[in-house]
């Protein structure tokens, strides 16, 4: 029997470039719940990775239970989400917001915005990190852009 070719609506590839999970994944229209973008603009590896920095963010040792999740902005930076816990003191300080975010599978330090969008490709790590394992630890690596250009030394 001939299996028909089905297009993903998500990512328009062909489902036999789809794991199961994957395109199970792809068909529902579910968001992310660290980073608050639609399932399709993730790898299955991605969405692995972002699933388990928020079941770990969720969960406070402190109350030793799972506590509510709400989305908030720091500063100017993006949109992230933040674990509330009630503490036992007056209204305003009742509440602590800690921000949920992923750390560095080597130091433990947390990941910037582009190393969370790309763990999956960084297997995890931060970008010094990948780098040293990749043997790129040059310092015209730590140059900024900027100042790389021809007759200007740092």
């Amino acid at each position: 029997m001939k299996q028909e070719k089905s297009i993903c609506a998500g990512c328009e590839k062909d489902r036999t470039e789809h794991s199961k999970k994957l395109w199970i994944l792809h068909q529902q229209a579910q968001l992310c719940g660290l980073c608050r973008k639609n399932v399709i603009e993730h790898s299955e590896k991605l969405w692995e990775m972002h699933q388990l920095a928020v079941e770990k963010g969720q969960y406070c040792s402190e109350h030793s239970k799972k506590e509510n999740l709400y989305p908030i902005r720091i500063g100017l930076g993006w949109n992230v989400i933040a674990r509330v816990c009630k503490q036992n003191a007056d209204k305003p300080h009742d509440i602590e917001i800690i921000p949920i975010n992923m750390s560095c599978t080597e130091c433990s330090l947390y990941l910037g915005d582009i190393e969370m969008k790309c763990a999956d490709d960084l297997d995890g790590m931060c970008l010094k990190c990948f780098r040293e394992q990749t043997e790129q630890t040059h310092n015209w690596y730590d140059i900024p852009s900027a100042l790389k250009k021809e007759g200007v030394k740092c």
